[in-house]
Parts: C-alpha cells; structure tokens; sequence
C-alpha cells in the first residue's frame, strides 16, 4: 500500500503532521465586547460636557458671565489677581468654595467655565458610584444618562453659577459616604465630610449631604469584625464634632466680610400656598427629570391597590395644576420658559419654545408624575438610609426656605433626581410563586434588577430621553447664542467709546460694570427695567434688546444678526440710544 502524502492542495489551509493532513482548527470569528455602562456614561458625559463646552466655545460665551453669575465670575476674577475675596451684594449662595480652589485660574471667566463643566462630568460619575452597589452597574448608568439629559444642566454646565458645583459636592459626599459606610472606613467617611464642606462653602442647600452621611454612620453598623460599635461611633462623633467646628467656622467668617446680601424680607401674608406651590410643582417638574426611566419601567397593572390609589390622586393634583397654571405656569423652571432661558435679566420679547413642545412637556410631566407616584409607593422602602436622611432635609430644607420668603427655583431640585432614579429603577423581589417568578426562571438577573422590561416601556423611555436630549442641547444653543450676541453688541459699544457702565446690555452686563456691585437706586430715579433699581448710578445710555422696542425718545442705532443656535437659524437684536446719555 502507498504511503500517504501530502499534495500541495492540501498544505493550504491544513495542517500537515508526519505525512498525514489534519483538519486545523476552526477560527472563531472575532467577538467585540460592548461594556453597556461604560458606552452609556460616555454619552451621558459627550452630552454634559463635551456639546455644551463646544457651543459655548463657538458663540464665544465661554469667556462672558450668565445670568447671576456675573457677580460670582467678578469675585473670583478679583481672588485670582489678588488673593482677596470682596462680595458685591449679590451672593446669597455661600459661593466661596468654587472660587477658591481655583487660584490664579479663577482669574479667567473660560477657566471659571471650563471648571464648571467639568464638574458637571464628575456629578455624573458621582451619580452612577452612589446608585451601583444598590441597582447595579447598567441601570446606575442609565441613571447617570438620564441625569445628564436633564434641558438645564447644559446652559448651567457652561456658567460659572452655582448650581452644578453643589450638584457636585452634593453626589460626590454623598457617594463617598456610601463607600464608607459599606466598609467602615473612617478615611473615607472623613473625605466624604470634607467634600461636604466644600460643597457648604459653595451653597448652604449642600448641608443636607454631610449630616446624611453621619446620622447614616451613627446608626449603622461597622462591617470589619475588628472594629467595634462602641469605637465606630465615638470616631464617628470625632469627625462630626471636626466637621461642625469647620462649618462654624467658615460661617463666622463669611459673615464678617462686607458685602453680602441683605436678609431676605420675610413674608407678610400666608407661607402655606407658597409652599403648596413649590411642593407640588416641583414634584411634576423632578417627573419630567426622571420620565425615561420611569417610562421604561412603570407596570402599574402589577401594582397594589395602595400604589394605584395614590397614582390616582396624583393625577388629580396634575389636573389641578393644569386647571391653575395652564402651559406656561405649569413648569417650575427659568430654563424652561416658553420665551428661553432667564428671559427676565434681559430687555425685549422672544419665543424659544413653542406651544406643542410646551404641550408635550406638560403632557410628559403628567404622566410621568402619575406613574413615578405609584413607583415611589411600591419601591420607595428600598432607599437606603443614606438617601432617606438627605431626602428628608433636603425637602425640608427647600420648603423652609419658601416658607422664609426666598425664592426656590427649579434647578434646586436637581439633587433629588439620583434618589427618585435609585427608587425607579429599584431591585424588584417578585413574590415566591409569582406568575412573575415563575416565567422569569433562570433569568434571575432580570427579576432582581427589576427586569425585564416591556419593549413599549423602552421604546417609549428612549422616545423621552431623545426629546430630553434634543431639548437640552436647544436650549444650551439658543441660551449660548443669545448671550454671546447680547454681551458682543455691549463690546461694540464700548469699542466705539461708549463707556460700559453706561450700557444696558442685560443683567450680567449691567452689574459686571456697575462701579460698586449692588447699590440699590434712590427713590426717584428713572427705572428702564427691575434691574435698574439694583445699579444706583444713571440710567444707560445705550440699550441692547432682543426685540423692537417703542420707548418714547430712544433712536435706533443699528440691528445686529446672529445665529439663534449657534450654528443655524437667524435672529436679530436691536440697539437703541435712550436720551438718557451723561454729557460728555
């Protein structure tokens, strides 16, 4: 018999073994590996950071103050050249803790910025840290998208105001305290503390995360075996005790610098509607916060009798809130506005959001407040103690404050989202012998996670997270564009002479060159709008509105166009003389 060989066909694509062809192995095809959470906190952090740093940076708002924060770039500008802090009279946030840190930095407006945004990423990764251990890693980053699609934090994001760096310090105390108390750390329960105070040191609201975090350390247990009770809390009071000396301590010395904010007036009439008002719309205002996730996994044919009692009367209330406020009261929010962003601090009429997006986002709230009502009845005993305490003072606290006769906006409340997020999308431990159980065996993941999800849930949660997203990334566009346009027409102004303190080119302008900060105007002064009485010197000059305007005496000096978000659409401002112009 022949020996066997070995032809040249077959040493192509075989492998040949003393005379004898054996088939080689089977090549698997090369598998990628999608890590979903990971892919999902890179587009909630392209959304939060990247788009809005982008449009700021292409209408040139990147470098000029927003809204209140004129007053807060302006301190910090000054600390950066100085060293010194000088209040200006409009600062009721503690606002110190963000200036500081910056150092000669805070000396630029971009700088100011650019930190303020990327703050915005770390309350994000904060936000996924602090849900994880409870929801697990794909839905906390679910939770961390939805956070970062939420309209205002894109325009808040790309401002030097206050409210993403508490946003911030709140979810970074809150997370590292987290970590603490799942390891008995006392190293980390001191970071968490010490964040905490930072975060006091930018807004007072902040105060709610740090005292969560120890009362949630005094009654809990350490895990190490090595450490006992007894010395857990006596440590656990050292570092309390280390804490309250730093807050008194940083209050005693804010309060003796010259500057701050006079105290707010309190209320002459009842506080009750008040707080009614800031409690009920500010509810449906967090439900449109947390729609696709609520959305995607509400199955109120599962609920209690207890849990559909309560959706009912929540849509009552909806209804009652339609029937009083109607479209354009309904939100809780100056970002939300059917004329944009803060249209208060600037001279003239604009329609940014129309009637049917109102209608949808009214129509969302509702729903949304409806479904995340029974949710919060059938898992809100899943809150962790940690996030109990910080709810329950930082609702209190909210409420007090309107009670006292201040002003609660909207972008407050954004602290809670993580908390109504950690209830919607909540482990859900079907009943042994549950239809539920029994059809989801040997899918265990799904039932405690609280899976699985209906694919009409899911269209429709993503259905209203894309409407969030495009929203926000409008409203960043339109509120950068408009800014950017405004502060550019005062600049123009000012480059044909025309001193700046004698222009009205918005709040922001008109108080980052008023000689001393706030002071407000004496009785008799001629007023051209709210803001006119904070500047106690003449009135402008120059006026720069976002409409026409039929103001006896003032002479139209040019119209200047833009884009009216940033890179497409147009728009127009107007620029008049007053007849109010100081001899020269």
């Amino acid at each position: 018999m022949a020996p066997e060989t070995s032809s040249p066909e077959r040493l192509t694509g075989d492998t040949v073994i003393i005379g004898r062809t054996e088939p080689e192995p089977t090549r698997q095809p090369t598998r990628w590996k999608i890590n979903a959470p990971r892919v999902l906190l890179g587009f909630a952090l392209l959304i939060i950071v990247v788009a809005p740093v982008a449009l700021a940076v292409i209408s040139g708002s990147i470098s000029i103050p927003h809204n209140d924060a004129w007053s807060y770039s302006r301190i910090a500008q000054e600390f950066g050249r100085t060293g010194e802090i000088h209040l200006l009279g409009w600062n009721r946030s503690a606002l110190v803790g963000q200036i500081v840190v910056l150092g000669p930095l805070a000396a630029s407006i971009t700088a100011q910025q650019i930190f303020v945004a990327l703050l915005a990423g770390v309350a994000v990764l904060a936000c996924y840290d602090l849900l994880a251990p409870s929801i697990g890693r794909l839905p906390a980053s679910v939770a961390a998208l939805v956070l970062a699609v939420w309209p205002e934090l894109g325009l808040l994001g790309t401002s030097f105001m206050s409210d993403v760096p508490a946003l911030a310090a709140t979810l970074g105390c809150l997370a590292l305290g987290r970590r603490a108390l799942t390891g008995s750390s006392l190293p980390l329960l001191a970071g968490a503390l010490t964040v905490g105070l930072w975060g006091v040191a930018i807004r007072e609201q902040v105060l709610a995360a740090p005292v969560a975090v120890l009362l949630a350390a005094l009654t809990s247990s350490p895990t190490p075996v090595r450490r006992g009770a007894l010395s857990w809390r006596w440590s656990v009071l050292a570092l309390g005790a280390a804490f309250g000396a730093g807050l008194l301590a940083f209050e005693w010395w804010r309060r003796s610098l010259a500057g701050d904010d006079p105290p707010a007036p309190l209320p002459d009439g009842p506080v009750l509607p008040d707080v009614l008002d800031v409690g009920v719309r500010g509810y449906f205002l967090l439900a449109i916060a947390v729609a696709p996730a609520v959305l995607a996994v509400a199955r109120p044919w599962r609920w209690s009798p207890a849990a559909l009692l309560v959706a009912a009367g929540t849509g009552a209330l909806a209804l009652l809130v339609w029937h009083d406020y109607h479209l354009s009261g309904f939100l809780m929010s100056d970002y939300l506005l059917p004329s944009g962003p803060y249209p208060a601090v600037f001279r003239g009429e604009r329609s940014m959001i129309g009637e049917s997006v109102l209608r949808v986002l009214v129509l969302l709230a509702m729903v949304s407040g409806v479904l995340l009502a029974g949710l919060v009845v059938e898992r809100g005993r899943r809150l962790p103690p940690l996030l109990r305490w910080f709810t329950l003072f930082t609702v209190g606290g909210l409420l007090a404050t309107r009670a006292a006769g201040q002003t609660v906006f909207g972008r407050y409340l954004i602290v809670l989202v993580p908390v109504l997020l950690l209830i919607v999308l909540a482990r859900r431990e079907e009943p042994s012998g549950s239809p539920e159980r029994a059809e989801s065996s040997g899918a265990g993941d799904r039932v405690r996670r609280g899976f699985p999800l209906g694919r009409a849930g899911v269209l429709a949660g993503i259905a209203a997270g894309t409407f969030l997203a495009a929203l926000s990334l409008f409203v960043t566009a339109y509120g950068s564009a408009l800014d950017a346009a405004r502060w550019h027409a005062g600049e123009r102004l000012v480059a044909e002479g025309v001193p700046a303190a004698e222009i009205d080119a918005g709040f922001e302008w008109s108080g980052y060159y008023s000689p001393d900060g706030v002071e407000y105007a004496p009785k008799g002064a001629v007023l051209l709008n709210w803001y006119s009485t904070k500047f106690a010197r003449n009135p402008p000059c120059f006026a720069v509105a976002s409409s026409a305007q039929s103001e006896p005496n003032w002479r139209l000096v040019r119209t200047v166009d833009y884009r009216e978000y940033v890179v497409a659409g147009n728009a127009r401002l107007w620029v008049y003389e007053t007849g109010h112009c100081a001899p020269r």
